[in-house]
């Protein structure tokens, strides 16, 4: 065999046969760190205005003062929808037509932001125990994983804190996701700067 024929067959390429299944579950589990490995960075495109599932979500609330705020809410109750008030109205506002809630960004155990309305002491002054056991719990699940489970026989909340050794929420960079931002997510066409809103028309029978 010349020289030429040797480097020939030498650089000829040669042939891997693959023999295990391409299905095989250990070939195709992915790692679930991969996207944060990967550099993929969630959009947070819907923050709802919402309380946590009652017995069915476990869930933190962030610690910073500065993702809680209190606000002047109105709630649609067929509808189901909630509005923030601007300062300025409100005080063009009867008492009865608004309340003072406390804006509670909260994350679930799946990593979904919502934030939490926790009711103040009515216009009246007047508190209850729902409201009362709620802020309660989301005192409490600034430190430790909780579940909330309605009790009907004392109107209020029962809580509940996770046994297991669950790891610290991963909340959303404060850089990207100020507070700001959240509540511009959340409210949208919901924020109420005006007395010509349809909202506030409707209520007020004007249309």
């Amino acid at each position: 065999m010349t020289d030429e024929a040797k480097e020939a067959r030498d650089r000829k390429p040669t042939l891997t046969v693959v023999t295990s299944n391409e299905f095989d579950p250990d070939a195709l589990r992915i790692n679930q760190d991969f996207v944060k490995k990967a550099g993929v960075t969630k959009l947070i495109t819907t923050v709802p205005m919402r309380k946590p599932t009652s017995g069915q979500m476990w869930f933190r609330t962030h610690p910073d003062d500065e993702y809680r705020l209190a606000v002047a809410l109105i709630e649609l109750k067929d509808e189901r929808e909630l509005y923030i008030v601007s300062p300025v109205i409100v005080r063009e506002l009867p008492l009865t037509m608004f309340y003072i809630a406390t804006l509670q960004l909260s994350i679930s155990r799946q990593g979904n932001v919502f934030l939490w309305p926790l009711r103040h002491a009515s216009n009246d002054g007047k508190d209850n125990t729902a409201w009362i056991s709620a802020r309660d719990a989301a005192v409490r699940a600034r430190t430790r994983w909780t579940q909330i489970g309605w009790n009907p026989q004392n109107r209020a909340y029962d809580i509940e804190h996770a046994p297991a050794n669950i790891p610290e929420p991963e909340w959303p960079d404060p850089q990207k996701y100020p507070m700001a931002k959240f509540l511009e997510i959340a409210a949208k066409d919901r924020l109420i700067k005006s007395v010509d809103h349809p909202v506030l028309q409707s209520l007020t029978g004007t249309v």
